[in-house]
């Protein structure tokens, strides 16, 4: 018999709309459910950070992330939204090797968080301009044009 497929969700819930907090969070673990339940996995954990309007660190993330290696599963976050255009979770997701799954952007792929992540950091307004390209040559010939061979 098969195993069963394994799934961590993971929700990141902004913290400005306090009325709707609870509302968003609920809409977001039934997305989670039905997607398990249509690809017949099984939910074994849900990790939730709660957004409150400064840089926090996302220790859920972090948690999920474990999870999803510990115990073999993918990590599945029904809404990316804003994380989308963070580079420093995008390099996290693709560093953790997992499999991950963003219901509301399908075409995720481990390519495709890397090509985010090239994108997000060019655009980081926070970082000085060197610092926004830097890394961004895939080659030491296209890092150093003097150094050939």
């Amino acid at each position: 018999m098969a195993e069963t497929v394994k799934i961590v969700g993971y929700f990141r819930i902004s913290g400005r709309l306090q009325g709707l907090l609870r509302a968003e969070l609920e809409e977001q673990r039934a997305a989670l459910q039905a997607f398990a339940v249509s690809s017949g996995a099984t939910v074994i954990e849900q990790c939730v950070d709660y957004e409150n309007g400064s840089r926090s660190p996302l220790v859920q993330l972090d948690k999920a992330l474990g999870l999803c290696r510990f115990r073999g599963a993918m990590l599945v976050m029904p809404k990316m939204g804003p994380l989308a255009k963070d580079w420093n979770v995008l390099v996290k997701l693709y560093m953790a090797e997992v499999h991950v799954v963003a219901l509301d952007m399908p075409t995720l792929s481990r390519e495709k968080l890397k090509e985010l992540a090239v994108h997000a950091r060019r655009n980081d307004k926070r970082l000085p301009p060197e610092l926004r390209t830097a890394g961004a040559a895939s080659t030491p010939a296209q890092r150093n044009p003097a150094a050939k061979g």
